[in-house]
């Protein structure tokens, strides 16, 4: 089974990634291979390798989070992040938090390592003009649905929207407030 979504990553990596359905594909046919090995708990140690990935993957597939049973570490640096703002009133902090944890480069690096682990094409990593136009395609994906977070104490929503075409900016709610920053696309 493993070896038969490797072959359909290596085949659709080839085409090349040229619209949001391209996109959606590589990320649900990577979180599939990774879901085929799990532990004796039923937990999948494969994941813990690729927290963004699989954050984007479920984004794009689903239109909010629960919390229960989440082992995710995105929407809790978030949860974070709304705690040092509402709570400590940090926002300079906050905001930083968040761009350190959503971060395309971020995504690069788990992607480049999947690919290499697997010895599929790195282009979409690696090249750079393969790289953006992949960014602005998930971007695309994102943008259309902003993620609500289910049982949070402060957490609510977070999305995305592309300000201009090397700059993104990202919108949280917590605690019925909004912060907001950007996330460069380079």
């Amino acid at each position: 089974m493993r070896d038969a979504i490797l072959t359909k990553l290596d085949e659709h990596l080839a085409n090349g990634i040229s619209c949001e359905a391209d996109v959606v594909y590589l990320l649900v046919e990577i979180g599939k291979y990774l879901e085929q090995r799990h532990d004796e708990r039923g937990a999948f140690p494969e994941w813990v390798q690729y927290p963004f990935i699989r954050f984007c993957r479920n984004w794009a597939a689903h239109s909010f989070i629960d919390r229960t049973g989440s082992a995710d570490p995105l929407p809790g640096a978030l949860e974070a992040a709304a705690a040092e703002w509402l709570e400590r009133g940090a926002e300079r902090l906050a905001t930083r938090s968040v761009e350190v944890a959503i971060t395309w480069e971020r995504l690069r690096t788990e992607l480049r390592t999947f690919l290499a682990q697997h010895a599929l094409d790195r282009e979409l990593s690696d090249g750079e003009a393969s790289w953006r136009a992949f960014v602005c395609l998930l971007l695309g994906v994102l943008a259309d649905t902003p993620l609500v977070f289910r049982g949070f104490k402060l957490l609510q929503l977070f999305s995305f929207h592309q300000r201009a075409p090397t700059e993104v900016m990202w919108h949280l709610w917590a605690a019925g407030r909004q912060l907001e920053g950007r996330v460069p696309l380079a």
